[in-house]
């Protein structure tokens, strides 16, 4: 969320979500989170609970929003969506955070509580149909419609199920975000002109990440060029900590941790 704050803020605003791969529609919500980057700190509006803080280091070069986006209107897509206020479905996801990251566990069930009141709009659907083109059909028209996922085209396994989705978004909506490893520099692509009035701007810089973790870029939507030729990385990198991971597994139980 951090990495992905920068690059909301500096859009037009107002902004429309549409978050595919949604899970509970937790990165739904970026402006009702807390952000310490350091020099700078963003703090979220008050709510009845506490909110999660989302910490990242960055540059002195890199540029830093002043304000979170004012986001008007929000909805996820999602194969089997999670409820935020089903208890087995919460304790389900805590179960995917590793057992010494808790930090992470803690900011996640912050999320988790403000998801449980605030509710964000999450409709049962397939990328590769026509959800998705009904759900863009009803974000607002004065304001930027933003598509973005976080991992969803991990799973896609077709190729050409992944750049119809990446045409797909291209033809629906102002800008499409997608996560990359943080090497990759930022690029941005539009479906249509903005009017002189409100200019996109230009984001070339590095986004405030550090370089083992993956960044957000404003990914080029057209012929799949968005969405490919990082996935055997990120994969490979998925299977080096799944290895690492069972191999503490492994190393508890022998010393017999608990």
């Amino acid at each position: 969320m951090p990495t992905l704050l920068p690059v909301l803020a500096r859009l037009p605003q107002p902004l429309a979500l549409l978050e595919v791969g949604t899970s509970a529609g937790l990165c739904l919500m970026p402006d009702l989170y807390s952000y310490d980057y350091g020099r700078t700190v963003l703090r979220a509006p008050d709510m009845a609970s506490e909110p999660p803080i989302f910490r990242c280091s960055a540059s002195e070069t890199t540029p830093l929003p002043t304000a979170p986006p004012h986001v008007v209107w929000r909805a996820g897509l999602d194969l089997s969506p999670n409820d935020a206020s089903d208890a087995s479905q919460v304790a389900w996801l805590e179960t995917l955070v590793w057992p010494e990251q808790r930090a992470r566990l803690a900011n996640l069930r912050a999320a988790l509580k403000i998801a449980a009141t605030v509710k964000p709009r999450v409709v049962k659907g397939d990328l590769r149909g026509s959800d998705l083109v009904r759900l863009c059909s009803e974000a607002p028209k004065d304001a930027t419609l933003v598509v973005f996922h976080p991992a969803v085209l991990d799973y896609v396994s077709d190729p050409a199920d992944r750049e119809a989705f990446a045409e797909q978004v291209m033809r629906l909506s102002v800008l499409g975000i997608e996560r990359v490893p943080s090497r990759i520099p930022v690029r941005c692509h539009t479906r249509r002109k903005k009017p002189a009035a409100r200019p996109l701007p230009p984001i070339c810089e590095r986004l405030p990440c550090r370089l083992d973790r993956p960044a957000w870029r404003l990914a080029r939507m057209d012929r799949g060029r968005g969405v490919g030729g990082w996935q055997s990385q990120r994969l490979q990198t998925a299977r080096q900590r799944s290895a690492i991971g069972s191999s503490r597994c492994a190393k508890r139980s022998f010393e017999g941790a608990p």
